[in-house]
């Protein structure tokens, strides 16, 4: 058996192409980019809190759409060819370990017909799958230069505990800026801080921090940023939460640090119905001592439950206002094939963009068009398009046009035991607990706990087991109260998962 996978993966495009792992918690990222991005702006102007907030929530849409349209878990991502306007032929080439995580990205430009390197992206990874480094390296006079690169580093449960990126300058490494990440220890590992800091003068400079609290029950009840002044952090502002029974985020509120005090800021209040699906959301600021609405979306859905449109409105005169709305259209299959967005303008709709979509027999989306409507025809223009594989891998393409091809699980050349549905209940374990797992294929495995200090106490199987669905039960009246970690180990890959024991 081969142990690497060397699933190959294409992009051709003329432009620009980006791959990468994903990387990180996420803990309130989109909050994290409406906040920070409404900061860096004047505070007297209320239009840029509106359209920041828009925007970001916008993109954030965006992106979680195009996540539901990929293949399923049966299928990976091998190849996508992009074309784009003005701009060299382009092609990204991949290849990744046995469990399918990105190895290498090779990409090549089209020059006087023949395809000439241009630059290469390396992965390593821990024994977990957790990414510890990349290094982005050009292709100089006939060979591979240093340009850049990035390190990571995991507590023992697997959090992101520091990110740090240098580049390659004068012959040597140079440290431009890292992000440092602090958890709790115990029953739940939530994150504390977030320290961001920069690298002047062979020192580090703080810049800013993220500072999160929260609830008996450990949900995210607030964050604070501050930026470093003059040797000390200064608020700047916080976002609080508050949920619904069912833990949706129903209400964000935005609160700026003035004359030591917080003072309102912005409001966000979402709308769900019994299936927890968002209905309408309501965005409010805080203007002469009152809440003044300023936007709102309402979302509908079909019978089925899909998505059908979603529409902003704009507060304008003591009226809701059409501002912009989105229609999704889907193929017999509930496969989304079209969403189309206009622009209300003049009392009337007016065509904006849209992207098609087509999908093969598996219901797996093989192709994607972007287009603009300009002087009343559609055209082809070239827009961001994102694909993530069902591995955590996130592929980048700027064109108008993408087709994607796809290869069964089965059909890849090598992939080691993959273990599905690794669960244990409950958790809480108080006395005993089910252990439960599916080996994908027979082979030897081990299973052994861990304590919080990350050190082994015990070993819970230890032999060949043939695949399908197994389970043992846990007896944890011979252990001490705490955070444990169970690891599966089968055919050289490793599966782990937390409890909470206890008494």
């Amino acid at each position: 058996m081969k142990s690497i996978a060397y699933i190959v993966l294409t992009i051709s495009a003329i432009g620009f192409c980006y791959s990468q792992n994903y990387i990180g918690e996420n803990n309130s990222v989109s909050e994290h980019l409406i906040s920070k991005s409404i900061v860096d702006k004047d505070y007297n102007s209320v239009e840029l809190f509106e359209k920041s907030f828009k925007d970001a929530k916008i993109q954030e849409d965006k992106n979680y759409e195009e996540r539901l349209l990929l293949a399923n878990d049966k299928f990976y991502l091998r190849q996508i060819d992009v074309k784009e306007q003005n701009n060299y032929d382009q092609r990204n080439t991949y290849t990744y370990n046995s469990k399918l995580m990105m190895l290498t990205a090779f990409t090549e430009i089209y020059k006087n017909n023949v395809w000439e390197n241009k630059l290469k992206k390396t992965y390593t990874y821990n024994d977990f799958g957790k990414v510890v480094s990349y290094l982005n390296q050009k292709w100089v006079d006939g060979f591979w230069v240093d340009s850049s690169r990035k390190f990571y580093t995991y507590d023992f449960f697997g959090n992101l505990t520091s990110e740090l990126y240098e580049k390659w300058e004068n012959n040597k490494w140079v440290s431009y800026w890292r992000n440092t990440f602090t958890y709790t220890f115990g029953t739940y590992s939530k994150r504390l801080y977030w320290e961001y800091e920069e690298f002047e003068n062979e020192s580090w400079k703080k810049i800013y921090r993220y500072t999160y609290f929260y609830d008996k029950n450990w949900n995210l009840e607030s964050y604070w940023y501050e930026n470093y002044v003059d040797g000390d952090y200064v608020k700047e502002y916080k976002l609080s939460i508050v949920y619904d029974f069912v833990l949706n985020r129903q209400v964000r509120l935005n609160e700026l640090w003035q004359d030591n005090a917080w003072v309102s800021n912005w409001k966000h209040t979402s709308f769900f119905d019994m299936k927890m699906n968002l209905v309408s959301g309501l965005y409010e600021t805080f203007i002469d001592g009152k809440w003044t609405n300023t936007w709102q979306l309402t979302v509908t859905y079909d019978s089925l439950g899909l998505q059908k449109s979603y529409l902003y409105e704009d507060w304008i005169d003591n009226k809701w206002v059409n501002d912009w709305r989105c229609n999704h259209y889907y193929d017999n299959a509930r496969n989304k094939i079209s969403v189309v967005s206009e622009d209300f303008e003049e009392g009337q709709w007016k065509y904006r963009e849209r992207n098609n979509y087509s999908y093969d027999s598996d219901n797996n989306k093989i192709a994607q068009f972007y287009e603009v409507f300009d002087n009343d025809k559609w055209i082809y223009a070239n827009n961001d398009m994102s694909f993530n594989d069902s591995q955590g891998n996130f592929y980048k393409v700027v064109g108008y046009a993408a087709e994607l091809s796809w290869v069964k699980i089965t059909d890849v050349d090598e992939v080691d035991a993959l273990v599905n549905n690794f669960s244990i209940y409950p958790n809480p374990v108080k006395g005993t607990a089910k252990i439960s797992y599916v080996l994908i294929n027979s082979g030897m495995t081990s299973i052994d706990l861990y304590n919080s200090l990350g050190i082994k106490i015990s070993n819970l199987v230890n032999e060949f087991q043939s695949s399908g669905e197994h389970y043992l039960l846990f007896d944890g009246s011979g252990y001490a109260s705490g955070l444990y970690r169970v690891i599966i180990n089968n055919n050289n890959n490793s599966y782990s998962s937390n409890f909470v024991l206890m008494k």
